[in-house]
């Protein structure tokens, strides 16, 4: 995820570009970073269902759905209904804003360099598939790479043309993924099912048995069946995203954030005030609901609303929730454990899968947690994360994944020269 607007380094050189009378660098900056903080760990809440048990081999009716009968199921709801798709759309969003920011930098110096974005793509792209056979099949990393490819596209586009292309796309997403969901609503799922069986079994055993070798097995099989989804359903949902967050570093939304008030204030009124209540057709499907996990029973047009909300009022909440926060650190310091986790995204991405693989493995958890007892698990790996965070960035300028990233987008340290 899972990982995903992660430059957070990136975003201090961005300065040269501000015009007079724009707000301090380093108070806009530490905003961005805490968005960018808040997102990563946010996606732990959605993920931990996925690395504690076998979800894609689970049998469809015994998905965990969101009701009002359980504590399961009312946390599963409120969380398919307020996060669930909300985190990840704000780190897509994020992840195209440092593209656009890279762009601009690299614009101002007299040309774009594609080569810079092509590392920097292949980097994600390498990383993801370690990430997802060893830690997590439940990556975005690998996703994200892809899409920052065909975004390099983009990037020397107006933000009106980012914007009507991000529209166009998101339609075109929209009429895909409604296509599917008719198509997966009239054919059933019991065959699929049946096949997958042996699969839960043999995730369930790795597992329990202790057999590491095992986990590694079955991650390569999760990610074989759902990484080409992810991937052709990212181009229609997530690249979209991408330019949005193009466009808005481009317009300087998010480089002088002070000087967009009243079209934050907007966006928060409507991503928040429209967004929640139309939201709410996810909270019946739960915290699975916007994976498109779980099957409706309700036809043709629960399939088409359902991806409608999917499509459209996931990310309108995500938006929502960027400005209404970005225009609260207007006024009031964002919080500083947030700030270190976001110049550490791309690190303490990782660190949430190996953590969680590490106790679930350990303990002898996995598949063995209601959702409602996993959340305490996931306060436990950010209690270690912000730690971790915050002694690293005491003596040193990057996290060691982003001094890895930085070093093969730029074939050099970073620190050495201007960048």
């Amino acid at each position: 995820m899972a990982g995903h607007g992660m430059q957070g380094s990136d975003a201090p050189a961005s300065v040269r570009f501000q015009r007079p009378g724009a707000i301090d660098p380093s108070r806009r900056l530490d905003g961005l970073d805490a968005l960018r903080g808040l997102a990563v760990l946010g996606v732990l809440i959605v993920n931990v269902i996925f690395m504690a048990s076998p979800v894609l081999f689970t049998p469809a009716q015994d998905l965990l759905a969101g009701g009002t009968g359980t504590v399961d199921e009312i946390a599963s709801g409120l969380i398919g209904w307020l996060v669930t798709g909300k985190l990840i759309a704000m780190l897509a969003t994020l992840f195209g804003a440092g593209l656009g920011l890279i762009a601009m930098r690299s614009l101002d110096q007299g040309r774009l360099r594609r080569s810079v974005f092509v590392r920097r793509s292949l980097f994600l792209i390498v990383l993801g598939l370690a990430h997802m056979i060893l830690l997590f099949p439940g990556d975005i990393l690998f996703t994200y790479g892809v899409t920052g490819l065909i975004a390099i596209l983009f990037l020397r586009r107006s933000v009106r043309a980012l914007l009507w292309w991000a529209g166009g796309i998101a339609v075109a997403g929209f009429v895909l993924l409604a296509w599917l969901s008719i198509w997966v609503s009239s054919e059933g799922t019991s065959a699929e099912d049946a096949a997958l069986g042996s699969a839960y079994a043999d995730a369930i055993r790795a597992y329990g048995s202790g057999d590491y070798l095992g986990i590694v097995a079955s991650n390569a099989l999760t990610s074989a069946i759902a990484q080409p989804s992810f991937v052709i359903l990212g181009q229609a949902w997530l690249l979209p995203l991408f330019l949005i967050g193009i466009a808005a570093a481009k317009s300087g939304v998010v480089t002088a954030p002070g000087e967009h008030r009243r079209l934050l204030r907007a966006l928060a009124v409507v991503g928040c005030g429209v967004g929640l209540p139309v939201n709410l057709v996810l909270f019946p499907q739960g915290v699975l609901g916007a994976n498109g996990l779980l099957p409706g029973d309700g036809g043709t047009w629960q399939a088409i609303l359902q991806s409608a909300v999917t499509t459209f009022g996931v990310p309108l909440l995500s938006v929502g929730y960027a400005a209404a926060l970005t225009l609260l650190w207007q006024r009031v310091a964002p919080p500083t454990p947030l700030i270190s986790v976001g110049r550490m995204a791309l690190t303490a991405y990782l660190l949430e899968s190996l953590l969680a693989l590490l106790i679930l493995f350990g303990m002898g958890w996995y598949a063995r947690v209601g959702y409602a007892a996993s959340l305490a698990l996931v306060v436990g790996i950010w209690i270690l994360i912000i730690a971790f965070c915050t002694v690293w960035l005491r003596r040193f300028a990057y996290g060691p994944m982003e001094w890895a990233w930085r070093t093969c987008t730029y074939l050099r340290p970073p620190g050495r020269s201007s960048e």
